[in-house]
């Protein structure tokens, strides 16, 4: 018989910046944000401000992920998150392919590795941990060609390590979207990249998709201009 899950409807946020992102969690879906981890302290500050009495977790993810994971523990012992959220750095994402990359390398003329492009696979090792209900892994549309190294220094690609990193049980999606097609006034492509649990029977995998799938598309609006948006303000 599968063991049942206990879900906890909490969401954890990892690279929060100052987690704007995570008031559409908060207030849009309903789902209280309970733990932030953020490196840069004054955007921590104001996550303090917007979500009084929550835990926020400075520093680099890379030496605190175990304390975001001893955290949720400590409050929901033996209780799974229903979203983690992940908005990792994006400065170090590189659309070169596996070849050039290590090209590069073997030249001298890239090192190793971006050590900010790695900081995903820490955040996975939270997911690895918790286990949540759903995952979302939000960045720049060259996340999805981003190659980084490996283990033996073999170049991979970062979002099919999600296969690799994650125990068996969960069903991801990536897609481009563009704001523009949500009523947001302004053109602004991100990839978006979801999870969700499926059993501990099934094989995890990433279906990387060239265009949002029909169940996004069908929540497309009109295109709205600055101009409309803001006429009727002071």
């Amino acid at each position: 018989m599968k063991a049942q899950r206990n879900v906890q409807r909490a969401s954890v946020s990892l690279f929060s910046g100052a987690g704007i992102g995570d008031l559409g969690v908060e207030y849009g879906c309903n789902i209280p944000v309970e733990f932030f981890a953020e490196f840069v302290g004054e955007r921590g500050d104001l996550i303090r401000e917007n979500f009084r009495g929550r835990k926020v977790i400075p520093g680099d993810l890379e030496t605190t992920y175990k304390t975001v994971i001893k955290e949720w523990n400590t409050k929901y012992r033996n209780k799974n998150p229903m979203l983690i959220t992940l908005s990792p750095p994006c400065q170090g994402m590189s659309t070169n392919g596996a070849g050039k990359i290590a090209s590069q390398v073997r030249q001298g003329k890239r090192p190793v590795y971006d050590k900010r492009n790695k900081l995903l696979l820490h955040g996975l090792e939270v997911v690895k941990k918790l286990m949540p209900e759903y995952v979302l892994i939000e960045n720049v549309p060259g996340m999805k060609n981003t190659v980084i190294m490996w283990k033996k220094k073999q170049p991979r690609q970062l979002l099919r390590l999600i296969e690799e990193v994650l125990p068996k049980g969960y069903k991801f999606i990536s897609f481009v979207v563009d704001f523009a097609d949500f009523e947001v006034p302004h053109h602004r492509k991100r990839l978006i990249t979801m999870g969700k649990w499926m059993n501990e029977d099934y094989d995890t995998k990433l279906d990387l998709q060239e265009s949002p799938p029909d169940w996004i598309r069908k929540h497309y609006k009109t295109p709205v201009s600055i101009k409309h948006t803001i006429t009727d303000l002071c």
